[in-house]
């Protein structure tokens, strides 16, 4: 028989009248005692992560129990406040994204909290980050074209360096703002990457100007963008990356998308921006799908494709439309909506290019199709 059995069966043979209140008082000390334990190892996670995040931080000293659920927050009382759903109860605490991403194993799920990020991430690991509210919640998204900007809560900026440095790896972003300010700076760079972008705001307030007002070029193209995926022309090239119902709004003195590697983007959108879209590279297939392309200076150039793919898509009040030339081989538009556009060329010629069901209103007469 155990002490507590044995102290209650000698409080009962003592006839104490108190014995109920005795037991009552037992149960609540038990309770109060597993919720200070609770509240205990919320705050030693806490001031654990804060010293690795201050100092060099060793792999290693992080348990296993600890690397379940990985959250962000720029406030510790709102992640203390966040911890109190039982999906949250376990997680580990990190004030940036970069601290996060370098203790985290490969496939592990980073939740980022409301609030303005000022990070690079160099990431070369295969990771998923998912911005939330403070509720631990992500409302569902009801535009056709990209994502309703209020239901971004997190924002991640990079001011004198390019802000997500992606290099062959598999790295998903989903509900994540991200801006860069600085003057010759990306939002994004990807290498060989076959990363994932949904729901998420990409833009550059860059100049692409140095110092002397000069433009600078980045692999003899010139700055800005906000997003630039490219492959390695020592490598075979990456998979496809995927851009899912994204804006790419405001990038007014750059493009707003180049790609050289694979990509399909689907019902997304582009808007006030210089260049909106542009595909290269001699051996890569771009699938542009149920778009909003519209108020840009240019919305789709590209030259010395392989096999693009251009259906669904709203062109509409651009200076120019489209600009797609010296296609080899494969490329296709179809059921395109192009309106009240100012000089369009559109060049499709050699084995297996199509046009059809295409829809243009009030298109510059200079317009030219041909094969």
């Amino acid at each position: 028989m155990d002490c507590m059995s044995t102290f209650e069966k000698e409080i009962k043979n003592m006839g104490d009248p108190n014995y109920s209140l005795i037991l009552i008082g037992e149960e609540r000390l038990k309770n109060l005692t597993e919720e200070l334990n609770r509240l205990t190892n919320i705050v030693k996670r806490f001031s654990q992560q804060d010293s690795l995040i201050n100092t060099n931080c060793n792999k290693e000293t992080i348990t296993e129990s600890s690397k379940k659920i990985y959250i962000v927050s720029k406030n510790i009382n709102d992640y203390l406040a966040l911890c109190s759903s039982s999906f949250y109860e376990n997680s580990t605490y990190y004030r940036t994204i970069g601290s996060a991403i370098y203790e985290a194993d490969e496939n592990t799920i980073i939740y980022v909290m409301p609030g303005t990020y000022y990070e690079h991430l160099d990431i070369k690991k295969n990771v998923t980050i998912i911005g939330i509210d403070k509720n631990g919640d992500i409302p569902e998204n009801t535009n056709k074209y990209g994502i309703d900007e209020k239901l971004i809560y997190a924002t991640i900026i990079g001011t004198t360096e390019t802000t997500i440095n992606l290099m062959k790896c598999k790295t998903k972003f989903k509900r994540i703002r991200i801006q860069n300010t600085g003057p010759l700076t990306m939002a994004v760079l990807a290498c060989d990457s076959t990363s994932e972008f949904e729901e998420c705001s990409i833009s550059s307030e860059a100049t692409g100007l140095d110092k002397y007002g000069q433009v600078v070029h980045w692999e003899n193209k010139p700055l800005p963008f906000a997003f630039y995926n490219y492959y390695n022309y020592q490598s075979s090239g990456g998979e496809e990356c995927k851009i899912l119902s994204c804006n790419f709004c405001n990038t007014k003195k750059g493009t707003a998308f180049y790609s050289s590697n694979p990509s399909y983007i689907e019902k997304s959108k582009f808007e006030n921006n210089r260049c909106a879209i542009t595909t290269a590279g001699c051996y890569t297939q771009h699938k542009i799908i149920k778009c909003e392309i519209n108020n840009n200076g240019s919305g789709i150039s590209g030259e010395s494709n392989n096999k693009n793919h251009l259906e669904g898509n709203i062109i509409r009040d651009n200076d120019s439309a489209a600009w797609i030339n010296n296609s080899i081989e494969y490329t296709t538009l179809c059921g395109n909506q192009f309106t009240n556009n100012g000089y369009s060329y559109i060049g499709i010629r050699n084995e297996g290019s199509s046009e059809e069901r295409n829809l243009f209103y009030k298109v510059d007469l200079k317009s030219t199709f041909y094969r």
